[in-house]
């Protein structure tokens, strides 16, 4: 149909736009930006605004016209997120705002796709390219991170390997947590994101050097890095040995 050749056309062009933008000359890149991600974000809007005059009766996991604008929408947050990355962290300072405003858009639109399909790989790709780039610019993809842990965790049972990398992608990039070593001393009126200095000498990963816990949880961060780990058996020292520190973590 006409529609879904025009969402074929603006995912093939939107998947050519970092690339394009990033290699164009510095004398235009400011406005290249600018128009590449203002053209992302109205088309976005379109779609989004498509979803919502559907019927609300309909089944969108059964229907193909619905999964295929979220799709789209995946698509477009993806390189959107990687033109303001690279603007970020390789381009001038100046460049920051403006690459900003365009994120602090673009994490709306990344919240309300992740909750209207949060087992999609399409979706977990496009929402951990968003979180990367405001990470770099010193941004949160949410406020209410306990509703986006509930929404995606069942996602680390999914038998699909890059559903679960960017699973934990999103996931590493919430606030650490303090360990709670002793539940009958815990003060539910103070703040458990602030990190609790530590009595004991602990590595990263807030393990003791007599095995006991303290200090900040970075069980996230060690099975992102247990994911990441390639499958092969020149790795298998460190894939057994991150095995065990998140064994160790994950009694706590």
């Amino acid at each position: 149909s006409s529609d879904n050749s025009s969402l074929s056309d603006i995912s093939f062009i939107a998947k050519c736009l970092p690339f394009l933008v990033i290699a164009s000359p510095s004398s235009s890149r400011n406005s290249d930006e600018k128009k590449a991600c203002t053209w992302l974000l109205s088309n976005i809007d379109e779609i989004e605004t498509k979803l919502q005059m559907q019927d609300s009766q309909v089944d969108f996991d059964d229907n193909k016209e619905s999964n295929d604008l979220f799709v789209t929408i995946a698509i477009l947050l993806e390189s959107l997120s990687a033109i303001c990355f690279d603007s970020v962290t390789n381009r001038h300072e100046e460049k920051g705002p403006s690459s900003k405003k365009f994120l602090k858009k673009a994490k709306v639109h990344a919240e309300a796709l992740l909750f209207a399909r949060p087992n999609s790989l399409w979706t977990m790709k496009g929402v951990a390219s968003c979180v990367k780039a405001l990470r770099a610019a010193m941004l949160h993809l949410t406020d209410d991170f306990d509703k986006v842990f509930d929404a995606i965790i069942p996602n680390l049972r999914r038998p699909s390997h890059f559903i679960r990398l960017h699973t934990l992608t999103i996931f590493e990039s919430f606030p650490i947590k303090p360990f709670v070593v002793d539940h009958s001393e815990l003060d539910l009126t103070d703040d458990l994101d602030e990190e609790y200095s530590t009595k004991m000498a602990n590595d990263d990963n807030g393990v003791a050097k007599d095995g006991s816990v303290n200090g900040s949880c970075h069980l996230m961060k060690n099975l992102l890095t247990l994911e990441s780990i390639p499958v092969a058996f020149q790795n298998q020292r460190q894939f057994v040995s991150e095995l065990n520190r998140v064994e160790v973590l994950a009694r706590t």
